[in-house]
């Protein structure tokens, strides 16, 4: 799962330039090669995950999820920009209004509440969720998981009242030979993340 990038362009970009991109670690760098390009209109980029110090969601897997300050979380969770819980269900099937009453609880509210409930295609039952959330007056948007990161760490890096529901998805949408690492790792008992950013992409 690649960082979330933010693009902020400031002011009119000048007439032609020249911007090559860079990939490196996971990340996107801007590099200008025409000095008319530093200055106004000039396009940066921010990485959120490393520039924020609220809880983010770096990768995922199968087998969990990595957040920004490195803590690693195995199985479903529940993420709240200054803490995380473990989210006692097994998939998506375990879905029901009971396990989203703990969002209830909390004062103030969230202003959204994001369920990733794994891969396209999975098919918990949305629409008595829809109803029982709207009894409980609470705003939940259910996506797939990837999505629903992605949705998260950005109303996080916006300062938004927001939280996350996530599921690890049953299965990885790419698949690599770095993803087997992964696995071997995971299925000897090792620690899985151990691999570290460099060596692993997660899809």
């Amino acid at each position: 799962m690649s960082l979330v990038l933010a693009l902020r362009r400031m002011g009119q970009p000048c007439r032609n330039p020249v911007t090559t991109i860079v990939k490196r670690h996971g990340s996107l760098r801007t590099t200008s090669e025409s000095a008319a390009y530093d200055g106004p209109g000039k396009t940066t980029v921010s990485i959120l995950n490393e520039e924020n110090k609220r809880l983010m969601v770096d990768s995922f897997s199968v087998n969990g999820f990595r957040l920004n300050n490195n803590m690693k979380c195995f199985g479903p969770l529940v993420i709240f920009p200054t803490c995380v819980f473990h989210w006692a269900l097994r998939d998506y099937s375990d879905l029901t209004a009971e396990s989203l009453a703990i969002f209830r609880l909390l004062q103030p509210r969230p202003e959204l509440v994001v369920v990733g409930y794994g891969n396209e295609g999975d098919t918990p039952p949305i629409a008595p969720l829809f109803v029982a959330c709207k009894k409980m007056k609470l705003n939940v948007e259910f996506m797939t998981t990837e999505n629903a990161i992605a949705t998260y760490n950005y109303m996080c890096s916006e300062e938004r009242l927001v939280a996350g529901a996530l599921i690890p998805p049953q299965r990885l949408r790419q698949s690599s030979t770095r993803d087997d690492a992964f696995l071997t790792n995971a299925a000897n008992k090792k620690d899985p993340f151990s691999l570290g950013k460099k060596d692993i992409q997660f899809h």
